[in-house]
């Protein structure tokens, strides 16, 4: 069910009806009003999801409080710069905890709209935002990160590729990280190869990053540093939902694997146990990458 503000020029169809023409802030108090009212019937062991498609601050701001899902909608004039800021300010204010009383009584959010206990805990967290593409599709935007992938296009460390199809790419490129770490890996440490272990498991782990970026039509440019460029543009935008691929992890795979693959009689010998982690670190970022990819696979990078 549909409940909106009207159209661009609904007042002369409202006079033509007899009824009364109000201000947009009033059919915004009325969209409240509904939302809250349809939502006291849900009881206080249900929740009916509200999905809002916004534009301006006064409608942003009544979304914050009372919408699950949000659609920024978007003109044809407008910048990419600016829809940008647009969902960032959005993030900022929906991204604020909940005030202690307000957090003791896990069945509201803000004090004032009853939900479950279990509803709750996912209403604190920030609503997904779609902002829409001039085709009117819309898919996630990973805003996180997105300076820092900038700054690697910027310096020819990142560029972005041509694609017919870039799903198929991106499961071409999982299926080659699960074979590294299933099979390669596992044998080799099987057979007491522990470096050759190690420098699978890395490789498998990076092919995982790589179909992230993949999947934005984005590739290291090659050359010195370019496993460098993957682990920084991957572990600013997705560490957050896949821990695996935390910097700190990301750095010390790469360093230990450069120790192995071009030998550093300074460094300290790899052991079965940095094996067996190595190997545990890339199926667990494999693992990650296949839920998001499914659950909500980032758009392509332009």
């Amino acid at each position: 069910m549909g409940i909106g503000t009207g159209r661009p020029g609904i007042e002369d169809e409202l006079r033509q009806l007899g009824l009364p023409v109000v201000t947009p802030g009033e059919r915004l108090s009325q969209v409240r009003d509904a939302v809250t009212s349809l939502r006291d019937l849900d009881g206080p062991d249900f929740q009916t999801p509200v999905v809002m498609a916004v534009r301006g601050p006064k409608a942003r701001a009544l979304a914050v409080d009372l919408a699950d899902t949000v659609t920024l909608m978007t003109m044809p004039g407008d910048s990419r710069a600016g829809i940008m800021r647009m969902a960032a300010d959005f993030r900022a204010i929906r991204s604020c905890q909940p005030s202690s009383d307000e957090a003791s009584d896990r069945g509201s959010l803000r004090g004032r709209v009853r939900r479950p206990a279990a509803y709750a805990a996912r209403s604190y967290r920030r609503a997904r935002i779609c902002v829409p593409k001039a085709t009117g599709a819309s898919m996630t935007r990973w805003a996180k990160g997105e300076q820092a992938v900038q700054f690697l296009v910027d310096r020819n460390r990142l560029e972005s590729f041509q694609a017919e199809d870039l799903a198929t790419l991106t499961e071409a490129l999982i299926a080659r990280a699960a074979l590294r770490v299933e099979t390669t890996a596992t044998a080799a440490l099987a057979g007491g190869d522990v470096d050759g272990a190690f420098v699978a498991a890395y490789d498998a782990y990076r092919m995982a990053a790589e179909a992230l970026l993949a999947r934005q039509a984005l590739r290291a440019t090659g050359g010195d540093g370019s496993h460098m460029a993957v682990e920084d543009a991957v572990s600013a935008q997705f560490r957050e939902e896949i821990p695996a691929f935390a910097k700190p992890t990301f750095e010390r795979l790469r360093r230990a694997r450069h120790s192995a693959q071009y030998f550093d009689p300074s460094a300290p010998p790899l052991t079965a146990s940095d094996a067996g982690w190595a190997i545990e670190k890339a199926k667990e970022a494999l693992s990650g990458v296949k839920a998001l990819l499914a659950a909500s696979p980032p758009e392509q990078f332009s």
